[in-house]
């Protein structure tokens, strides 16, 4: 379930959620000009909703979703003006930018930040054939974004951050 404090953690109310499943991702936007929240939560089977309301009622997120088992989820900062959500998923990044109506899929490839790791090794002192044998090694294991997050500053450096099984953060 999902529940709210609205006294630090004193008190708690539980809100309603459609479904009540695993909630496995929750992230809320900055304040609008109503003083009002939007939130997006991740569920484990069935996908992602957001709330435009305080948590009041619940809009399904699942248009373009390949799948219902949502990882991560992540609010754009300035989530008011951009209507930008972000997901994660098994084996994929997602991104939404009317407010989670649709989703639309973004690549995430280990070799190619392995390639940017490497040339930064390089640059830093790397023998250039070390380099090249490590860019050769093969990695048999995909790259399953798990967890996903947007910089406070994201409107203007576009810094986002995703937690991976397996291969660590990207950013």
């Amino acid at each position: 379930g999902l529940f709210v404090s609205v006294d630090h953690g004193v008190h708690w109310e539980e809100l309603q959620t459609r479904p009540v499943s695993l909630i496995k991702a929750l992230d809320i936007s900055p304040a609008d000009s109503s003083n009002r929240h939007s939130i997006a939560i991740g569920t484990y089977g069935g996908g992602a909703y957001v709330s435009h309301t305080g948590g009041a009622d619940w809009i399904i997120a699942n248009r373009g979703l390949n799948t219902t088992r949502i990882g991560g989820i992540s609010v754009s900062p300035a989530y008011g003006a951009d209507d930008t959500l972000y997901s994660s998923a098994k084996g994929y990044l997602l991104q939404s930018d009317n407010r989670g109506g649709s989703w639309e899929q973004i690549p995430v490839s280990y070799q190619s930040l392995r390639k940017r790791i490497v040339n930064k090794l390089i640059k830093l002192g790397l023998p250039r054939e070390t380099g090249k044998e490590l860019l050769a090694f093969k990695e048999i294991q995909p790259v399953y974004p798990n967890a996903v997050t947007l910089s406070p500053d994201f409107a203007t450096d576009n810094s986002l951050f995703i937690g991976t099984r397996y291969h660590g953060l990207y950013h």
